[in-house]
């Protein structure tokens, strides 16, 4: 990064992936035991963020969803929210996400319209996405507490 007056001049790589420039690289730069993510009372390292979403990667991988995919998130912000959104990045998966108090209606709308190949859903949210699902249902991953 070089500074220019008091801005400062950004080179950006000529493709990037999310889950490298803002997690894969903290780590490779010596940083994987630094808190990346304060919640409530936990501290997650950028390395526990990273093995977290290494296991959302993997089971959406094993579902066939891969690059250019669009996957749905149904789940409360923490940690869980940022890992499954950090794994979607990580195989260059789309992330849509989705607010869990849309109604019924309108989140089966969403879901119809964005054809996504899977969807990460918390335990908590289940019976109301499973509830707007119509003509449009991607492969199902549930999370649960403490996942």
């Amino acid at each position: 990064m070089a500074a220019l007056g008091s801005h400062a001049v950004v080179s950006w790589p000529e493709t990037l992936n999310a889950y490298r420039f803002f997690l894969r690289d903290r780590i490779d730069e010596g940083r994987g035991d630094r808190v990346a993510i304060r919640h409530r009372d936990d501290l997650l390292t950028f390395r526990e963020v990273d093995a977290m979403a290494s296991g959302y990667a993997r089971l959406l991988r094993d579902r066939g969803v891969g690059k250019g995919d669009r996957v749905l998130v149904v789940l409360p912000d923490g940690p869980q929210f940022a890992a499954a959104i950090f794994g979607i990045l990580r195989i260059g998966g789309v992330v849509v996400m989705l607010n869990p108090g849309l109604t019924a209606d309108d989140l089966g709308g969403i879901v119809d319209r964005s054809r996504a190949a899977g969807a990460i859903v918390h335990s908590r949210h289940l019976s109301h996405y499973r509830s707007s699902l119509r003509a449009w249902e991607p492969d199902l991953i549930e999370c649960s507490p403490g996942m």
